[in-house]
């Protein structure tokens, strides 16, 4: 047997007694004595009235309300007396695909009409086309209890969302709900009724217990419920041990992360769908059943603070996840191995390097694309000739540019140019016994591919998350660390349109096949319509590269969304105002509405912007904690960080900075040279910060935005700029 539980059947503010969740665990024994009659079952159960087939246990001042499903259980609420079936009223399950979703309106109240302003205030997109247009309004009307304020108010849901989510917002009554989400799965079947001269009853949309059942292991039911499969993983879960992120895992997801394959496999998706969840519970899977003297699974990024992150939620999954994984970036591992070769690598300081790089732009005079730029020719060196391992300037010369515009090309004459300033750089490197981090995986690769590796540098599997920006030469690294019989135990997980570095690479550059191994997400379960919404017209047009060679345009941009929430939040300060005022104002609002500041991230572009906010919240007496020390545990200081740092990580309210016109790479310009690399970087990041809040999002600009903000302060209903 299985229990599904309703995702949100408990309150996180609760402890569940040990008693309880003993008799949540029973209850299928317990079940089969009462259905043999047996004397009785030890378990206090009750047949409820409602809703339609679920029974009530009790423990103390605790109950629980079910639904047996064909041997499998259905926890729809657990909580205290007080309460309880006042909160049960409002829940019922309703078809969904081949699934189901669960109902749960909102308590009673006395509003009933929209507002004037609402009214005003749809911006383009909402349209009257949501699954409900089948029917006519005079059809609508004549079922009981709904009427004309109600049907104006779902009219306006729009068809790119869950319809369901829509109107729990706009209907007090949980059965009307589940009747009108399931005219919208059977419409031939309620056209039937309608057509007959009659009228859809409550009792039509009603779910029998063996339907029931076939519909809770559907896919199509995964973002409604929970599969408990141990009594540990119940206790987890009932008690917050686990991420809301982390434990919420779909059949598809599950799927993916407990495949076997016979070589090496991809999983791609865009933001929110998923991907981590499904690289953590991979990784855990692997571990199952080692006596601790097996290698290792490495769950390895190039991002620094997110394997602290992974840390802490492994341990809170299982003791062999905790002990059997090692999360370290690419570098530390890198690192590792050169130490164990030679002496202890000196990794040359950033202002030494730049120093370097602007001697070499005047004495090779390096000019057009890079514009005298230090930084740009140093990352020339690291990701179009370091990052790609090319050795020659022959093969420099017929280096793709990935990620790029398609007049972002360089002539062989600045190549050569640029290759003949990387070997003195090399030079430079190797008279002062220093590495720089490209040239450190360089060193590494060399030395595995020779075998010389320290014996915690080899594994039994290898998971890489946000591969679209590990270079070439860390993936050939990791494929000569991986142990697995034939690579099938080495999976990628990318999603290039998040890339924010220049290079990349496809799969053919490093000899990776996924042939029949590879898969996509589609659904977001993260943001919400409105934040994705707004992502989607800020980035549109955004130049990337996917990792498996294919025409991005052919790959959803941004998944499915679940929710509606608010329109995103668009802040346009005058030239010269302080932001730090805006950004507390904010804080202190976000806390108001009930949003705990240690659920809330402001996002910056540099180091100095992340300092300054950390340095304006202490003045101000709020706590803040800086993200390149967070390893993920629950916190109530504001989380303050670069869009690098927040790669892979996801909180309840975001605030992104530094989005103003001069703060920005020359939009224009670029949009008209279609080659200026450094913009569609910024535009991919910018998609990276959005996406990262799950409820909330604002954006902050000091001065006329960003052009590809102000392109979308209408959509996201702001008022006027400047103003």
């Amino acid at each position: 047997m299985s229990l599904f539980i309703r995702k949100s059947a408990w309150s996180d503010k609760q402890q569940i007694p040990p008693a309880v969740l003993d008799a949540l665990w029973q209850l299928h024994d317990e079940w089969g004595q009462q259905s043999l009659g047996s004397g009785g079952p030890s378990l206090n159960l009750k047949k409820l009235q409602s809703p339609a087939g679920h029974w009530r246990i009790r423990v103390g001042d605790w109950r629980a309300a079910f639904r047996p499903a064909e041997g499998d259980f259905y926890i729809a609420l657990i909580g205290l007396r007080d309460g309880f079936y006042q909160s049960l009223d409002r829940i019922t399950p309703a078809r969904s695909g081949g699934g189901v979703q669960l109902v749960e309106v909102s308590r009673v109240t006395e509003a009933t009409e929209p507002s004037p302003q609402a009214e005003v205030k749809r911006p383009r997109g909402y349209v009257e086309d949501n699954a409900l247009i089948a029917f006519k309004d005079k059809e609508l009307t004549a079922i009981d209890g709904l009427g004309d304020g109600t049907l104006r108010k779902l009219r306006r849901i729009p068809g790119g969302i869950d319809l369901l989510e829509g109107l729990q917002d706009v209907c007090e009554d949980p059965e009307l709900v589940q009747l009108l989400v399931d005219m919208t799965e059977r419409q031939a079947h309620y056209g039937a009724i309608f057509d007959a001269g009659l009228v859809p009853t409550r009792s039509d949309a009603q779910i029998d217990e063996e339907e029931f059942a076939k519909r809770l292991r559907s896919v199509d039911s995964s973002s409604a419920v929970i599969e408990i499969e141990s009594r540990e993983e119940l206790e987890q879960i009932l008690n917050g041990s686990l991420k809301d992120w982390m434990m919420y895992i779909t059949p598809e997801q599950k799927q993916f992360a407990r495949a076997e394959f016979n070589g090496p496999s991809l999983l791609k998706g865009g933001p929110g769908t998923g991907k981590t969840v499904v690289a953590l519970h991979r990784a855990a899977y692997w571990t199952r059943g080692r006596t601790g003297a097996e290698r290792k699974v490495l769950l390895t990024t190039f991002v620094e603070n997110l394997p602290k992150v992974w840390c802490t939620l492994l341990r809170s999954m299982s003791s062999p996840a905790s002990i059997g994984v090692d999360c370290r970036n690419v570098d530390k591992i890198a690192h590792k191995i050169v130490r164990s070769a030679s002496e202890w690598p000196t990794m040359i300081k950033e202002p030494h390097r730049l120093t370097i790089a602007s001697d070499l732009v005047r004495k090779h005079n390096i000019g057009g694309r890079f514009a005298g730029s230090a930084d740009l020719l140093l990352d020339e060196f690291d990701h179009f000739i370091a990052g790609t391992g090319v050795g020659t300037k022959e093969a420099y010369l017929t280096v793709e540019r990935r990620g790029a515009g398609a007049g972002s090309q360089i002539s062989a004459e600045t190549r050569s140019r640029v290759f003949n300033a990387y070997r003195d750089y090399v030079e430079e490197l190797r008279k002062s016994n220093q590495f720089d981090y490209p040239h450190l995986r360089l060193e590494a690769l060399a030395l595995a591919r020779k075998g010389q590796v320290p014996a915690d540098c080899k594994f039994l599997g290898i998971i890489v998350d946000e591969a679209q920006d590990v270079s070439a030469v860390a993936i050939q690294l990791l494929l000569e660390l991986d142990e697995s019989p034939a690579h099938s135990r080495f999976m990628l997980i990318a999603d290039g349109q998040q890339a924010i570095y220049p290079g990349g690479f496809v799969l053919k550059d490093v000899g990776v096949a996924v042939t029949g191994r590879s898969r996509t997400l589609t659904r977001n379960w993260r943001n919400t319509w409105w934040i994705s919404a707004t992502a989607g017209e800020i980035v549109s047009g955004a130049q990337f590269t996917d990792v498996e060679g294919l025409d991005p345009e052919k790959n959803p941009v941004l998944g499915q969304q679940l929710r509606e929430g608010e329109p995103v939040n668009l802040h346009v300060l005058s030239p010269g105002e302080d932001d730090l005022v805006r950004i507390i104002q904010i804080l202190k609002d976000l806390e108001s509405d009930g949003i705990p500041l240690g659920e809330c991230a402001v996002l910056g572009w540099t180091n100095a912007a992340v300092g300054q906010v950390i340095t304006g919240l202490k003045e101000a007496g709020i706590g803040s904690l800086n993200m390149k020390e967070w390893i993920g545990e629950a916190t109530t200081e504001v989380l303050v960080g670069t869009i690098h740092r927040a790669r892979g990580l996801e909180f309840r309210a975001v605030i992104v900075i530094g989005l103003g016109h001069s703060d920005r790479a020359d939009w224009a310009s670029a949009v008209a040279r279609r080659d200026d690399e450094t913009a569609w970087l910024e535009l991919r990041m910018a998609l990276v910060a959005m996406t990262r809040a799950r409820d909330t999002l604002h954006l902050v600009s000091v001065g006329d935005p960003w052009p590809p903000i102000a392109s979308a302060a209408e959509f996201m209903n702001s008022v006027p700029l400047g103003s």
